[in-house]
């Protein structure tokens, strides 16, 4: 099916920064770029990760499945075979796939290029010489094959190679921008102009220290600390902004269903702690979310939606918005479509269920009803925050509030069970282990996901 004819909405862009936290939209002077296009599309305000760190929180938004459904939750995982990714389904459909990042948790051993038809997830490191003139000459013609000193304006080049390569398919292109994730390195040009406090310097990497307890930076050293996540977050913002550019000048732009999300957010010290994949308080877990319509799809560009979602209803959204038919048994969160398309449409009801950390004890969380229950899943600890009333969780009414704690239970109950269920239907028994070289392992510890 290669006729773009035949399809109603003929190309989609997903685009995700990784740990970047919500309310990068609402800091205009970082993020312009990315504000501006919020505001050209559908901004979801209350959209919420299925998990706290990058793969098990990525597999579930490309399936559209719980991280209790694919076990794909810790760094030695991976995506099982059973489950049918986005791209299997879109491929399946007659579009072309392709997937251009550089996160190395979600290279190929991660089990995620399932139907993708090209796939280009590569580390950091040079692959080949980068002074090598044969090098030099295959990165510029095509740019997503080697990894030469990559980084997020590399991946934007590279898309925007991938996009003019294929601006007369239909397609479905996936990019992921690993900044603003440790290390916080902005290039000069988006770096503070200040003098940094001499235990910081102009990049931060020290998560060990600070995990450990080692190291307990002083008020000014976190304040340097986060204006440098902030000047990665400029940075990408401006990387952003290529690709749109880029689809812009392919006129493209207006007929493209584009999405812009991340995987996670980061803490910095709200609840005394620091980066991302061991809470699941809501600068971790409360992500950006914005669909840009094609033109003429519903009239809703630049509205606001305040009603909690899960980003792992992305896969049943997309179908729906591209009127592919599909089984509704086949995922654990609902099609936000009729949300996006209608301003009358009623909001999800279905409580919004997260887990799967990397760090510490487990834990699962559950929202409902404008609360958050959180169950410690071997101490069997129980924390309840009213959302409504204290929207930075920072007053505990777990022993205050009997009845919605009991209710938060009954709730998480029943959600367990159905996502038990529904791995048993899929044949998912264990979690399955992805291929882990010492290469990749030293890459994952750089990136602070092994010890």
């Amino acid at each position: 099916m290669d006729s773009g004819q035949e399809h109603t909405v003929r190309r989609v862009v997903l685009i995700v920064v990784d740990t970047l936290r919500s309310d990068a939209l609402d800091h205009e002077m970082w993020t312009p770029r990315m504000t501006k296009f919020a505001r050209e599309g559908i901004r979801l305000d209350e959209a919420i990760s299925p998990a706290p760190w990058t793969l098990p929180s990525v597999a579930s938004f490309m399936t559209g499945v719980s991280p209790i459904v694919h076990l794909a939750t810790t760094a030695y995982g991976c995506l099982p075979d059973e489950l049918y990714t986005l791209a299997e389904r879109l491929k399946e459909h007659g579009y072309a796939t392709g997937a251009i990042g550089d996160n190395l948790v979600l290279a190929a051993p991660s089990g995620l290029d399932q139907g993708f038809q090209e796939y280009h997830f590569l580390q950091r490191s040079s692959r080949v010489s980068q002074y090598n003139f044969g090098a030099r000459m295959v990165e510029k013609l095509f740019p997503e094959k080697v990894g030469v000193g990559r980084t997020s304006d590399h991946v934007a080049l590279a898309s925007c190679s991938w996009l003019r390569r294929h601006r007369e398919k239909d397609f479905f292109l996936w990019i992921h921008l690993i900044d603003p994730h440790l290390p916080y390195a902005p290039p000069p040009s988006h770096q503070p102009q200040e003098t940094p406090p001499g235990s910081v310097g102009r990049t931060f990497n020290r998560l060990d220290g600070i995990r450990s307890g080692f190291w307990t930076p002083h008020p000014g050293e976190r304040q340097w600390i986060e204006r440098l996540y902030w000047g990665e977050v400029a940075y990408v913002d401006e990387c952003v902004g290529w690709i749109l550019d880029e689809l812009r000048s392919l006129n493209l732009y207006d007929e493209t269903l584009i999405v812009l999300t991340s995987d996670h957010g980061e803490e910095f010290w709200e609840h005394d702690g620091f980066e991302h994949g061991h809470t699941l308080y809501d600068e971790v877990l409360r992500v950006p979310l914005v669909f840009k319509l094609p033109a003429g799809m519903g009239e809703r560009g630049g509205d606001r939606i305040e009603a909690p979602v899960t980003t792992e209803s992305m896969v049943p959204t997309l179908m729906d918005l591209l009127e592919i038919p599909y089984d509704p048994r086949d995922f654990s969160s609902p099609s936000l479509a009729s949300l996006l398309l209608s301003r009358h449409a009623a909001p999800p009801r279905e409580p919004i269920l997260s887990t799967g950390l990397y760090v510490f004890e487990d834990r699962v969380s559950l929202r409902f009803g404008g609360k958050k229950y959180i169950r410690h899943l071997m101490s069997g600890k129980e924390e309840l925050y009213d959302l409504a009333q204290d929207k930075e969780e920072q007053r505990c009414v777990a022993r205050k509030d009997d009845s919605s704690v009991e209710e938060g239970r009954i709730l998480l109950s029943q959600a367990m069970a159905r996502m038990e269920e529904m791995r048993d239907v899929y044949g998912i028994h264990s979690m399955a282990r992805g291929t882990m070289t010492h290469q990749r392992a030293e890459q994952l510890k750089k990136l602070g996901y092994l010890k």
